[in-house]
């Protein structure tokens, strides 16, 4: 009877542990930390507010996706809005985003993947992005 009670205390806490997280981590970035913060700041445009229990948390509560598949920020307020929580982990450089995206009251970890995935463009910039364009003939 004991044993039972151990063998089903760790499966409910091993499942729960595996299923609580619903943030997307992005690829680590080589630059400072005011510059992806700035660079955060113009992809959601001006939406973007520091919370305050949280060091490097920011929020957003006014986005929509597009037909085309981007997150934006949503100018009508009769569109289906989309809740962000972003959290810039690391002490210093290479510095992660760590990223949670709610609909309507649900985590989405599929529409976390997609912002990250538009974050870490955005964040890397043009000069990252071709590489072959860096090299100098002469």
């Amino acid at each position: 009877m004991r044993w039972t009670k151990v063998w089903v205390f760790t499966f409910l806490f091993l499942s729960t542990q595996a299923c609580s997280s619903y943030s997307v981590r992005t690829q680590s970035f080589e630059r400072p930390l005011s510059e992806v913060l700035t660079r955060l700041r113009s992809y959601f445009q001006g939406c973007l507010e520091e919370v305050p229990d949280e060091p490097r948390g920011y929020a957003c509560e006014s986005l929509a996706i597009t037909k085309s598949g981007r997150i934006k920020r949503a100018i009508l307020a009769r569109k289906k809005t989309l809740k962000v929580h972003l959290k810039v982990v690391g002490n210093e450089r290479p510095y992660f985003i760590e990223v949670q995206v709610k609909k309507e009251g649900l985590y989405s970890k599929e529409i976390s993947q997609r912002l990250a995935e538009q974050l870490e463009s955005t964040i890397q910039g043009r000069e990252e992005q071709n590489l072959i364009d860096h090299f100098r003939a002469f």
